[in-house]
């Protein structure tokens, strides 16, 4: 897989990638329905402190609410140098939390379905250098 994403006819680039293992902070044990809405919220605090922007959007693969995640978490960087809703600003960036079971490279035929279904143009926020 290269690094651009077709969201919606809009060429959207991955420029950053970030992983971990979904349950690095659970020592014993299985996640429960509670466990894993707080680890979403971590999760997000994460990528707000690792790529610095607060636009995120959530690819959740539960079906149930008591299901757990898949064992790595990615966080990746979209970007656009093309602005949609203020044509002052030079790009527009997207940040998204997926979720697979195999760690980097490439992504899951499911992300990839995912990521090119999101309205990138909706929920991105724009930037200037």
């Amino acid at each position: 897989m290269n690094n651009l994403i077709n969201s919606n006819g809009i060429q959207v680039e991955i420029t950053k990638i970030y992983q971990m293992k979904t349950y690095d902070s659970l020592i014993e044990g299985i996640g429960d329905k509670e466990f894993n809405d707080d680890l979403l919220i971590d999760i997000k605090q994460r990528a707000k402190r690792v790529l610095y922007n607060n636009t995120i959007h959530i690819i959740d693969p539960r079906v149930k609410d008591q299901d757990d995640f898949p064992e790595f978490t990615v966080i990746l960087e979209l970007l656009v140098f093309n602005t949609f809703k203020d044509l002052d600003k030079d790009y527009s960036a997207l940040t998204v939390i997926c979720f697979q079971d195999q760690f980097a490279f490439p992504l899951s035929n499911e992300n990839v379905r995912r990521l090119e279904q999101i309205p990138f143009q909706e929920l991105c926020n724009e930037y200037s250098f």
